[in-house]
């Protein structure tokens, strides 16, 4: 597809396919490093830039929590459930306490 778009080239060398950047490729990539950092500068105005690795960290062990959630999930009992159900309410009273 990124051929087809003029992006990269290829060619065959050593019986591998070698791909190139082209012009066309290095000035999109360009374009979207202007694009990343206009959005990064809207989420430092979004969010508090002193807290940003926290609130990283904070996210990344959401994920986290989602997928053992997930994972979990499919083969809990209804005793096991109800567990999961509850533990996530107290995090949730925690979290919307303040």
């Amino acid at each position: 597809m990124l051929e087809e778009m003029g992006q990269i080239s290829s060619q065959e060398q050593d019986g591998k396919k070698v791909y190139t950047i082209t012009k066309e490729g290095h000035d999109f990539l360009e374009q979207e490093k202007e694009s990343e950092e206009r959005i990064n500068a809207q989420m430092k105005r979004w969010w508090n830039p002193e807290n940003s690795g926290d609130i990283i960290d904070t996210m990344r062990e959401f994920d986290r929590l989602a997928g053992l959630v997930r994972d979990k999930v499919r083969d809990a009992d209804a005793d096991k459930l109800s567990r999961m159900r509850k533990a996530l309410s107290r995090a949730y009273e925690e979290i919307s306490k303040d």
